[in-house]
């Protein structure tokens, strides 16, 4: 089968596809055909070298978590699905990344079924990005109606989520994003757009209740500010939680980092609200696993609005 892999750790152009064994499947596991793997950030942080992931990673190693796609064998102890079942969910996580191929393998436990409203050549897009909107909001920060909240990154594949959900918790959402993606945000119901490239945030935005940092750093640590007594920050990035974490204790504010779990239950929340329209998933871009460079290479960038995905 083909995947995507890289030999050494450095930039976009390191990935490239190479011929190998389609995984065997144990008893837990499901063989899934690949129609759809999902691009994120963490992606990128880890062909680099930069993520904790890449201490772990025997070279060449592969790429992807998110995945969606066609189950082609079921391991002995599987009880849900069956071969031919399409479904939604993640793999290899967090040492094993393994999406962006023709085949992966999963536990059956990280899975649901796609509702066939939704389209397998794209919804890979979602677990990751979609979970880490939920459980960041939901689980980690505990959002309550009426709240005020400010949402970095907005248009982003998390952020894109995250505005939608807020809005459906039904708090007060307060956004930053550039102008080109102001009106998109308008669409998902953001109260208050800041455009981060004209405007300081710090000075536009006080007495939010939660802060949902999705660009960390120095972002993430001027945040603070806006927070009113007793807020809560909840910082996506892993590179920068420490510095954001550090920064919490020196001010007295109440900041948590996180990281999504494939909780079953959450994705099949998030798809029904799909199927529902609810709200909606934004592809940005769909790439095929030969380009996927240019898929890194856009992620890298950004600005992107909504979600990356490779398309098999």
């Amino acid at each position: 089968m083909k995947a995507v892999k890289f030999k050494k750790f450095g930039g976009p152009e390191v990935l490239e596809v190479m011929e190998t064994r389609t995984p065997l499947v144990k008893q837990s596991e499901i063989l899934i055909e690949v129609h759809s793997a999902g691009v994120n950030p963490i992606d990128t942080k880890i062909r680099e070298g930069s993520s904790f992931v890449a201490k772990s990673l025997n070279l060449p190693a592969g790429m992807g978590y998110d995945v969606c796609g066609e189950v082609d064998i079921c391991g002995g102890d599987t009880r849900i699905f069956k071969p031919g079942d399409i479904v939604l969910g993640t793999v290899g996580r967090h040492d094993n990344p393994c999406s962006y191929s023709e085949f992966c393998v999963g536990k059956e436990s990280d899975f649901v079924i796609l509702p066939k409203e939704l389209d397998s050549k794209t919804a890979a897009g979602i677990p990751i990005a979609a979970l880490t909107a939920w459980q960041g909001l939901h689980d980690y920060a505990h959002i309550q109606e009426g709240e005020k909240v400010l949402i970095h990154a907005a248009a982003g594949g998390v952020g894109h989520f995250a505005v939608q959900f807020a809005k459906l918790a039904k708090a007060h959402v307060t956004v930053t994003a550039s102008e080109r993606h102001h009106e998109f945000l308008k669409e998902l119901g953001a109260d208050q757009i800041i455009d981060y490239t004209k405007e300081n945030f710090c000075e536009k935005v006080k007495d939010v209740d939660l802060v949902f940092d999705l660009v960390g750093g120095d972002v993430g640590c001027s945040s603070f500010s806006c927070l009113k007594k007793g807020g809560r920050l909840v910082t996506v990035p892993t590179i920068t939680r420490d510095q954001v974490l550090k920064k919490s204790v020196e001010l007295g504010f109440n900041a948590m980092g996180m990281l999504a779990e494939t909780k079953k239950e959450d994705l099949e929340k998030i798809t029904t609200l799909l199927v529902n329209k609810e709200i909606i998933y934004k592809v940005a871009a769909t790439f095929s696993l030969e380009n996927a460079a240019d898929a890194h290479k856009m992620i890298e960038e950004k600005h992107t609005q909504g979600k990356i995905v490779i398309s098999v």
